[in-house]
């Protein structure tokens, strides 16, 4: 009988294969990973999301060829575009993205559920990113403030959410969660 166990057991292990790990950064992105990790409230951001499952970041995307960065909740990714001028203030911005996951989740079933507009869908996502930049944007001042990022890497969103209601209006970025909305509803 304990024969077979083993042998039971050695097989099934033989078939297992090994747990990705709950986080991996692309090699050409790690050094702004290493720096972004260097203040607390980043570091406990990424904890959060990784409460949540894996996350990996990844470069060179479709998407984020059209923007800076995209993050990919079906896949747990974080996409940066390689030739991005601001990779620092866009893996934190995709980061806040990330830990959102439900809250995005919980508009797209709106959506599917016929209870949320088309014009409200776009609007409440916008106002989420919305959010996230000024929570990105006070995480980057505050790196910069410790000499912890370097400086210049500040990021200025809009003073309203109009504004930048308006400016993601007229950049695309509205289209594109439109076609988001369509897809689900």
């Amino acid at each position: 009988m304990f024969i077979l166990l083993v042998a039971t057991s050695l097989l099934f292990s033989s078939f297992q294969q090994p747990t990705p790990p709950a986080l991996s950064c692309a090699p050409e992105l790690k050094e702004t990973f290493v720096t972004l990790e260097q203040l607390p409230e980043a570091s406990q951001l990424i904890a959060k999301i990784l409460e949540e499952g894996p996350l990996h970041i990844r470069s060179n995307h479709h998407l984020s060829e059209e923007f800076a960065g995209y993050w990919s909740p079906s896949e747990r990714t974080i996409f940066i575009t390689p030739s991005s001028d601001h990779p620092l203030s866009t893996l934190l911005f995709e980061m806040h993205n990330a830990l959102r996951t439900s809250d995005f989740r919980e508009l797209d079933q709106l959506a599917y559920l016929n209870q949320v507009s088309r014009k409200e869908y776009i609007k409440r996502q916008e106002y989420l990113e919305y959010q996230n930049a000024l929570e990105t944007s006070a995480l980057l001042d505050k790196g910069m403030q410790e000499e912890l990022f370097p400086q210049g890497s500040g990021w200025y969103p809009a003073e309203t959410f109009d504004k930048h209601f308006r400016i993601q209006r007229s950049s695309g970025h509205s289209a594109w969660i439109g076609k988001a909305y369509d897809q689900l509803s």
